[in-house]
């Protein structure tokens, strides 16, 4: 289907490669490879699967490989000491949480090192954040920014860590499901907990959809995807109750079919290849043409989507100004406010370039990727 996702199927098989991708391993193919596996945080996984078996690499190209591999062994070695370190310091306070994402699905991998992230996710409740930051705060973590859902810090190694309060997505069907983390929390070890299968494979697919809206997935879901099913030893299936009640069982029904086409050989159908499209361009966390030209099929248009940027809507306004929560007046103000900052803080230059963006995507671009929505039900 792609030569990437071949490259990379041999690795989750653990297998070798095969004569007939051998021969089509020119130097000037292996640069485009490279560099398309590193849009998506995987130039590690592809450099081992040529290295591993003997495939000869231009001198330059292959110092490339092996400074990716090397990086990957670093950053998985970091973040597994940052975990056990945050585990620790949440026992000691007594703090209930649970990791998420990568830091759960690494284990399952092939290698560990095969599964990277940029950074450590951790979910605490709510009413502990407080008492989370302060704690860490004194175990020499530094505490950033607070977004509506998680506050950044930062470890002593300088490993990057969400701290997540709560895991909604922005859109209303998922939340209420997301809202009830806890009551799928099984304690493993003093205060470290972790969702059933069931509940991590509906916010797994919640925050894959949400990705999707905001630019592209990545090829690294996919690979997720196929680890969660073939040694995790969960699928969708296991969460159709929760996924059909968020909205989204069609999103992980699709999309678990992309997985067994790229990496298992089940027959593409009509929508493989648009589909599969969309996540190559968009690499490890979407593009940003990707991100309006979703935005632009749900507004109907530029003028609906300049509209809707110059106009925030109340729920995201009011995590920017906290202020709404408890004086939805001041709404029209705070509009003012951020269009002040725009306009004099040299964030103009990017809004232009947000507006020319999105007068540059077609409707043919917009009609198809309308047409994806639909067969993934969003």
């Amino acid at each position: 289907m792609n030569l990437l996702i071949d490259l990379l199927a041999t690795q989750l098989h653990q297998v070798a490669l095969s004569p007939e991708l051998r021969a089509r391993l020119t130097p000037e193919v292996l640069l485009k490879l490279y560099k398309l596996a590193k849009r998506h945080d995987l130039a590690h996984v592809l450099g081992k699967a040529l290295m591993e078996n003997g495939v000869e690499i231009p001198e330059e190209l292959a110092a490339e490989f092996k400074k990716a591999d090397m990086l990957a062994v670093y950053r998985c070695a970091q973040q597994k000491q940052t975990l056990e370190e945050l585990g620790a310091c949440l026992n000691g306070a007594k703090i209930p949480h649970i990791p998420l994402k990568g830091a759960v699905l690494r284990a399952f991998y092939p290698l560990k090192t095969m599964r990277t992230s940029c950074d450590v996710d951790v979910l605490v409740q709510k009413a502990d954040l407080e008492r989370a930051c302060a704690a860490l705060a004194a175990a020499g973590y530094q505490v950033e920014e607070k977004m509506y859902h998680d506050v950044t810090l930062i470890s002593p190694t300088k490993v990057h860590l969400e701290l997540h309060f709560s895991l909604r997505e922005d859109r209303e069907a998922i939340d209420a499901l997301l809202d009830r983390a806890w009551d799928f929390a099984v304690q493993e070890d003093g205060f470290r907990y972790a969702l059933t299968k069931q509940f991590f494979v509906f916010q797994f697919f919640a925050h894959l959809s949400y990705h999707f809206l905001n630019g592209g997935p990545g090829l690294r879901s996919l690979m997720d995807i196929w680890v969660m099913e073939r040694k995790m030893g969960v699928t969708y299936l296991d969460a159709k109750d929760l996924l059909n009640e968020g909205g989204i069982l069609q999103f992980a029904e699709a999309m678990t079919a992309l997985t067994h086409t790229c990496f298992d050989g089940a027959p593409e159908d009509a929508y493989s290849k648009p589909l599969l499209d969309y996540i190559l361009v968009g690499g490890s966390y979407g593009t940003a043409q990707g991100k309006i030209a979703i935005k632009k099929t749900e507004k109907g248009g530029t003028i609906g989507y300049v509209f809707r940027r110059l106009f925030l809507p109340y729920k995201t306004m009011k995590r920017v100004y906290p202020v709404l929560e408890r004086a939805p007046v001041l709404l029209p103000f705070c509009w003012a406010h951020r269009w002040f900052l725009k306009l004099f803080t040299g964030r103009g230059r990017q809004a232009a370039k947000e507006i020319k963006t999105a007068r540059g995507i077609t409707g043919a671009q917009m009609e198809e990727l309308q047409t994806l929505r639909t067969y993934l039900g969003l």
